[in-house]
């Protein structure tokens, strides 16, 4: 049993990946080590203010010990979501060099990451990897794409077998005090030299064991009879180690706006536009459904109805079981910047959470935004060239123009449009673009007044045709 697991060359793997050095190239010799596809990376865990901004995590951890994340990521996907960054990974993506592993192969190099932090030459040469050690893991997380999606079918034998081999590692790792585990009260009250002593540290999840985030976009658990395959599956391995936590990606607060982001190259029609809609219309509500009520069917009763003091646990549905689900938002936006991706009408989560709370469940606090405000030129650059998206303006105002374009065209895609054209990372159109979007930032809400570069407008992505991504 083999699934393709995806080895792409972003920056932080050279950076923070004990196995690799500069160039991409391997510090290790053997030939597991040419198959590892296990990541530690620092894209979602650089700071404290990243944590309370972004991940809305306010949990009091002392000064740069903020947990890391292991990431395995795997190639595929059954959707392809508009402002998705996930696509440059993927085949038939040159650059994303996907591979065949079976599952066994993937836990033994789970343990193999885990060993090297202990080789103190291995350390030494990666600066990056020693600071972690004043740092703990929060999770091993896996994601895509889509892990469960294969385009021959579903991978739920592969995961289940790998929860399985992956639980006997953990067991192993820690009976051999190659890994620590410690509840974040632990792990808060340890001092300097304390936390270096016990590195790598992963920190328990609210039932002792050790979290295993599950990204899903949930469309295959519209099937009922696969949500109980895949959750009963993990039920029925009593895994002794492993919790897995199920996070589920929301694409939007309503029918329209999950079509709408779901469909690339579709045009936005603000007048579809709803401020509320009933639940169980909700495109995405049939697979929530069946994952809660699979975690009920297999879950202890006395489990389901008890409480967490931990204040993580407030986004989780059944924090204590032994599987949970978060229910978070993937669709880009950033209200606190005041730049949104197409309309500030739109994305009613208030509302939206509101009737999760009637069915038992909570909407995770996580802003997944494109921080277009903050980084505008390496962001929009990313979109603009690799995506080969053209970037549209529109004012709120004048819901039907768009007022200017960039692209890497010539031309926009609306000839009529006006347009700039960004040739590359040093363009001055991207310097145009980015101050455009620092201007609007600030004062977003003025009157519209384009002689004066002050609109309240929103951010409309659209593929160019013939993009096969």
């Amino acid at each position: 049993m083999e699934k393709k697991v995806v080895r792409f060359e972003r920056e932080t793997t050279t950076k923070d990946d004990i196995c690799y050095g500069e160039g991409f190239s391997l510090l290790t010799d053997g030939s597991s080590c040419k198959n590892c596809r296990v990541h530690m990376v620092t894209d979602r865990f650089l700071s404290s203010e990243f944590q309370q901004g972004v991940m809305r995590d306010s949990r009091p951890f002392p000064n740069g010990t903020y947990p890391y994340v292991m990431i395995l990521d795997t190639a595929h996907c059954n959707i392809r979501c508009r402002a998705c960054y996930a696509w440059t990974y993927w085949d038939p993506q040159p650059g994303a060099k996907p591979v065949m592993v079976d599952e066994k192969t993937l836990a033994n190099q789970f343990r193999c990451k885990i060993e090297k932090l202990h080789d103190p030459v291995l350390v030494a040469n990666k600066r990056r990897v020693a600071e972690k050690t004043k740092r703990p893991f929060s999770r091993l997380r896996i994601s895509g794409g889509e892990p469960l999606y294969n385009p021959e079918g579903d991978s739920v034998e592969f995961w289940l077998s790998f929860c399985k081999a992956l639980d006997g590692q953990f067991e192993w790792l820690i009976e051999n005090d190659k890994l620590t585990l410690k509840s974040e009260s632990e792990w808060k009250s340890m001092d300097v030299e304390q936390r270096k002593a016990a590195f790598p540290v992963f920190l328990k999840a609210d039932n002792g064991k050790v979290r295993v985030r599950f990204d899903t976009n949930g469309r295959l658990f519209k099937s009922e009879e696969l949500t109980s395959r895949f959750i009963g599956g993990i039920y029925a391995l009593k895994l002794r180690w492993v919790k897995i936590d199920l996070t589920f990606s929301l694409k939007g607060a309503t029918s329209y706006e999950v079509d709408w982001f779901f469909r690339r190259n579709s045009a936005f029609d603000p007048t579809k536009l709803e401020k509320s809609e009933d639940l169980h219309s909700h495109p995405q509500w049939l697979p929530i459904a069946h994952l809660r009520d699979q975690i009920i069917h297999n879950e202890e009763a006395k489990t389901l109805v008890g409480k967490s003091e931990a204040l993580i646990s407030r986004t989780y549905f059944n924090p204590c079981g032994e599987v949970s689900l978060t229910l978070e938002r993937g669709i880009m936006h950033n209200p606190a910047e005041r730049l949104y991706l197409y309309s500030k009408d739109s994305l009613n989560w208030t509302e939206f959470g509101v009737q999760l709370a009637e069915e038992g469940l909570q909407l995770s606090t996580t802003e997944n935004c494109i921080y277009l405000g903050q980084r505008p030129q390496a962001i929009a650059w990313r979109y603009i060239k690799h995506g080969k998206y053209e970037l549209r303006l529109r004012c709120w105002k004048h819901r039907e123009t768009a007022f200017l374009s960039y692209s890497m065209h010539p031309a926009s895609i609306r000839p009529s449009l006006k347009h700039l054209q960004l040739t590359d990372y040093k363009s001055s159109a991207l310097e145009h673009l980015a101050k455009r979007l620092s201007i609007q930032n600030h004062h977003a809400g003025k009157p519209c007044r384009f002689d004066t570069k002050r609109c309240d407008f929103w951010i409309e992505l659209l593929p160019i045709k013939g993009n096969s991504f």
